[in-house]
């Protein structure tokens, strides 16, 4: 009897060893791994409301870097080689630059700046881009900011695509006057493309607007996703739309999880992404 009870304690011992063991490994893979894991998500958009002269177009949409928090220059590096292999005829970017701090700026630009695009590359203001230099930061790595406005994409012929970029609704109003104009004053039918941060605006940008495709960030994929459960934290401004599509009659949406993180340090079963889009006219 004595013998069985020490065999039993003995076993007991060791599943708690092995558990506690794991647990650090999970936390270990979540705070310093996975971080590192950088991927690449493609997804094919057709419609016929996309130009001909567009079809075979390249999207690259980033979003959320968070630099300094667990995103380091070696990391955004990797990023600007992954994304310029892929050769994006448009690159665009839903928010954050920086995390906490504002720090090795010069080292940042560098980097951001080698980010190659055909028909330009534009960005909306994440919760964390509210701060003094940014517009020339911006600038100074190429990107044209959108507040609350819009641009029209050529190439090649007279027919454009319309692009809108929102600013962030957690810092100030969201605006579709200026966009929603453009098509009441001149009555025209272009493919329509809205970048926003919060993924939380996707149900305003569907009933107000003519939107084809919107494209937004902020969520981090809930940081961990938990198996069956889902994600498991879900950012103020990305409580309602975690996945990474939905599609609202005829208008495609896609949320990024973005590159680095923002309150929580870790990822799990969420590696750091960046979408390409490959548009198809089915005109």
């Amino acid at each position: 009897m004595e013998e069985q009870k020490e065999n039993k304690s003995h076993i007991l011992i060791n599943i708690f060893i092995v558990l506690v063991v794991l647990l650090i490994g999970l936390y270990l893979y979540a705070r310093y791994v996975e971080h590192n894991k950088l991927i690449m998500k493609e997804y094919k958009i057709a419609s016929d409301k996309i130009p001909e002269n567009f079809s075979g177009v390249k999207i690259a949409h980033i979003s959320d870097l968070y630099f300094g928090n667990t995103t380091n220059i070696k990391n955004v590096d990797t990023l600007v080689e992954r994304v310029n292999t892929m050769k994006p005829d448009l690159i665009l970017f839903t928010g954050n630059i920086y995390g906490n701090n504002i720090k090795k700026e010069e080292e940042l630009i560098k980097s951001l700046s080698r980010l190659e695009s055909k028909l330009g590359k534009y960005a909306v203001k994440g919760k964390n881009d509210y701060f003094k230099d940014y517009d020339s930061f911006m600038k100074s790595i190429g990107f044209n900011v959108l507040e609350n406005n819009y641009e029209l994409i050529y190439k090649d012929t007279i027919t454009p695509i319309f692009l809108c970029g929102l600013n962030s609704s957690l810092k100030e109003e969201v605006s579709l006057v200026t966009c929603a104009d453009y098509f009441k004053e001149t009555k025209e039918e272009f493919y329509q493309i809205y970048m926003i941060h919060e993924s939380d605006n996707i149900k305003k940008l569907v009933d107000n607007t003519d939107a084809n495709l919107v494209l937004t960030g902020n969520s981090l994929g809930g940081y961990i996703r938990v198996p069956i459960y889902g994600p498991l934290f879900k950012p103020t401004g990305s409580k309602n739309y975690m996945n990474e599509y939905y599609k609202f009659e005829d208008v495609e949406v896609f949320v990024s999880t973005g590159i680095g993180t923002d309150k929580y340090a870790y990822r799990f079963l969420n590696k750091p992404s960046f979408n390409l889009y490959r548009l198809k006219s089915l005109k």
